[in-house]
């Protein structure tokens, strides 16, 4: 396996703007179909494994509910490492 960069790509990097481009591209609160979205979501998991790093997500929906769960299962179905969470039981347990 080859070492991760010292530097993520433009696409992986953790800055503002990268942040809010990936916002845009999946703001999806877990009401409703995500089709596009978790293509997106999926590659962007793949691209950051592949450059050796972990992939984090914040902000997602933290009150309990089907949306919610929705959420956190489409963000474990792309591999996503990390979920920040008040609720730690619950993502652990999913």
């Amino acid at each position: 396996m080859a070492a991760p960069q010292t530097s993520p790509p433009e696409s992986l990097r953790p800055d503002a703007a990268g942040q809010r481009q990936l916002d845009q591209a999946l703001h999806w609160q877990g009401v409703g179909p995500m089709r596009r979205r978790a293509r997106k979501l999926h590659a962007y998991v793949a691209e950051a494994h592949a450059n050796g790093y972990r992939v984090r997500f914040w902000a997602t929906p933290d009150m309990p509910g089907a949306a919610r769960d929705a959420v956190w299962n489409e963000l474990f179905d792309a591999g996503v490492d990390h979920i920040n969470t008040d609720d730690l039981a619950r993502c652990s347990s999913s």
